[in-house]
């Protein structure tokens, strides 16, 4: 099962594999400023949702990490979301392979853009940050298929 901690370790190393950025847990369980969300559901022998809550400041400089670019050229609803949204698609990827996903029919959804809203901390939940920018990850595992 993944714990905390865990969840936190899958994280730290899927930012750091795919944009090089360098997160380390963060003090508060609810860091201020969150402002870009993103979300991945996975089905089938286990189902559950992953989600991804950001700072503005965290979507530009993920971004600009992943595509190369300065954060001047970047736009935090624009790149910055999408980003957000591909870092849930492999962070998710990373949890379902954790749960056995490679020995289980278990399959990813589509990442979507989401609105911050109270019920994303519901869940295992991961706070990380980079730079003094926070990164909020909430996984909800829902249930095994009978």
């Amino acid at each position: 099962m993944i714990d905390q901690e865990k969840l936190c370790e899958l994280v730290c190393e899927a930012l750091e594999r795919t944009a090089m950025v360098f997160a380390e847990p963060m003090e508060s369980d609810s860091p201020d400023g969150i402002t870009r969300v993103a979300r991945i559901i996975y089905e089938g022998e286990e189902s559950g949702e992953m989600i991804l809550a950001a700072s503005d400041g965290f979507a530009l400089e993920l971004a600009s990490s992943m595509l190369g670019e300065d954060e001047d050229a970047i736009a935090a609803d624009n790149e910055g979301a999408l980003a957000l949204a591909e870092l849930a698609n492999i962070v998710c990827g990373s949890v379902v392979v954790a749960i056995g996903g490679e020995q289980r029919a278990i399959t990813l959804g589509l990442p979507e853009i989401a609105e911050p809203s109270p019920a994303d901390g519901d869940g295992i939940r991961c706070v990380v940050e980079s730079m003094g920018e926070p990164l909020v990850v909430t996984w909800r595992p829902s249930r095994k298929a009978a």
